[in-house]
């Protein structure tokens, strides 16, 4: 792909306090080399906090730094889904490259270019993602502190993994890129669109999926305080959500068919499998030692469980086991809103 066109689409839902900090940061990038200036679309997701007016007030710095730059209103359903299928549209056919990012993230300066360099250098490349890089607060963002968590460096680890050989499959939608002539738009009604678009390229002319490495986005780590329970229950209904009813892709056979039928189903079996762990660990501690084998098997779980991974462990399986029952009652809206941790 040689000098693309490049279409940046940042899908906004009542983004009024941290929208400012977005746009300030992509004026701040490296942009790829482009046969056209890149095109950078705000979409206002039927927000009631003025987010339009404050995207729209940085029209003219865009446009000194020769980006084209337009804010406008969905016309479609409430939901990011309505809202990237109205980006989408305005791009059409003016753009090769479309790149996805969320407002409350921000991107490092070569992100895009490295982002860039990776389809050009890869023609089986369909669609790809950025690293992300978790903060304390994106105020500090200078200093690039990791706040990760070991689930955090778990699933960073097996992401590395899966885009060795262009089989990641749980995609960072706050930066994702993909072909245009891919012609993605994610399902109405889905709250994990950048799951739905993975499949969508898996299933494709240009089928692999990676993670750029050093297309670093950064992202704030949420606390209880902060809404982070909150955030993890609707992120993990939402993967639950997006297999609900849906078979598995044209095409997807052998390693490919065992991945997709892992992240499906394994998931929910966690909370299981963890009841199955205690069971087997309290009959082990009977077997050797009875009674009191099985109170010494009790008390070495629940040293663990106190531990802070024990904790993080614990916390993790309540909310699979709750987002798959609430799931089952009733599927969450797409227009789910994130509790903002800051507001600068």
């Amino acid at each position: 792909m040689k000098s693309p066109r490049l279409g940046l689409l940042v899908a906004c839902r009542n983004e009024a306090p941290v929208v400012h900090r977005k746009l300030e940061n992509l004026l701040t990038l490296a942009w790829p080399a482009c046969a056209s200036p890149p095109s950078v679309v705000v979409v206002d997701d039927h927000s009631r906090d003025g987010t339009f007016e404050a995207a729209a007030s940085w029209s003219a710095r865009f446009e000194e730094a020769g980006l084209d730059f337009l804010v406008t209103r969905s016309e479609a359903r409430a939901g990011k889904n309505g809202a990237l299928e109205h980006g989408l549209a305005l791009l059409a056919d003016s753009v090769d490259l479309v790149f996805l990012t969320d407002a409350d993230v921000t991107l490092d300066t070569d992100a895009l270019k490295r982002m860039a360099a990776a389809f050009e250098k890869n023609p089986r490349l369909g669609l790809a993602c950025g690293e992300q890089v978790f903060l304390e607060s994106l105020a500090d963002a200078a200093a690039r502190c990791s706040a990760a968590g070991a689930w955090d460096l778990g699933t960073a680890w097996v992401r590395r993994l899966e885009s060795r050989f262009g089989k990641l499959f749980s995609v960072h939608g706050q930066l994702l890129a993909w072909r245009a002539d891919l012609r993605l738009v994610p399902r109405p009604g889905v709250a994990a669109d950048d799951v739905d678009l993975m499949l969508q390229a898996r299933g494709s002319a240009a089928p692999q999926v990676r993670m750029v490495r050093a297309a670093r986005f950064f992202e704030e780590k949420k606390t209880a305080r902060s809404g982070g329970r909150e955030q993890a229950l609707r992120r993990a209904r939402a993967w639950f959500q997006v297999f609900a009813g849906r078979p598995r892709p044209a095409g997807f056979g052998g390693f490919d068919a065992m991945q997709y039928w892992a992240y499906r189903y394994l998931p929910g079996l966690l909370p299981r499998i963890a009841i199955l762990a205690f069971a087997m660990l309290l009959g082990l501690g009977f077997w050797f030692g009875g009674y009191l084998g099985v109170f010494s098997a009790a008390g070495l779980a629940l040293v663990l469980a106190l531990t802070p991974l024990g904790r993080g462990c614990l916390g993790c399986l309540t909310t699979i086991a709750m987002a798959r029952r609430l799931e089952r009652l009733n599927a969450m809206d797409e227009t789910w809103e994130t509790k903002r941790l800051s507001e600068s």
